[in-house]
């Protein structure tokens, strides 16, 4: 996409990004990726390195997809489920696929890091369509930062990383513009 042109905002970056606006609707994954919004097309958490520090990202932006189990949400904060361990959901779950305690690597590792340094993190809510319920609608919610963190114990019986988010003051409830 990058070579092709067809990408704007292509520079990663804290905070908001120029010409998408709170409640603005996306259909597809990519349609993130391509507005530079979330670069990952299938992973929920985007991060970027912090410059002479080898290895350790900041959150720039997180996509609440509903697909792991435990995630919980409202118009001013959400409960993020950390990436890794595939107990989601959405995830295949047959009996012989193993689950596994979440690690503070990648994605996690730079919420770690995001809870502490108070950065802002924009948040995109992916939302089952009432029409068609095995599709998807993605709309930016806005800037948020992380309040509390914890490792909780799953249904399942795994370790997950846990992460409050709490809406910046002065927004819009994209929930309330859509």
């Amino acid at each position: 996409m990058l070579t092709a042109g067809i990408r704007t905002n292509a520079r990663k970056r804290i905070s908001e990004v120029p010409g998408v606006d709170i409640g603005d609707i996306f259909f597809f994954r990519m349609e993130l990726c391509m507005v530079g919004l979330h670069a990952p097309s299938m992973g929920g958490i985007d991060y970027m390195h912090v410059k002479g520090k080898r290895g350790i990202g900041e959150a720039i932006s997180i996509v609440s997809s509903g697909e792991y189990e435990d995630d919980a949400e409202d118009k001013d904060f959400l409960i993020y489920t950390g990436q890794g361990g595939n107990q989601g959901i959405g995830f295949d779950m047959r009996k012989d696929k193993e689950v596994h305690d979440q690690k503070l690597v990648r994605g996690n590792l730079a919420l770690d890091r995001s809870s502490q340094i108070g950065n802002v993190i924009r948040v995109v809510r992916g939302i089952k369509e009432s029409v068609n319920s095995g599709t998807k609608v993605y709309v930016y919610d806005g800037l948020y930062t992380i309040h509390e963190k914890w490792l909780e114990k799953t249904k399942s019986g795994v370790n997950s990383f846990k992460y409050k988010f709490v809406r910046s003051q002065g927004q819009p409830s994209a929930f309330a513009v859509c």
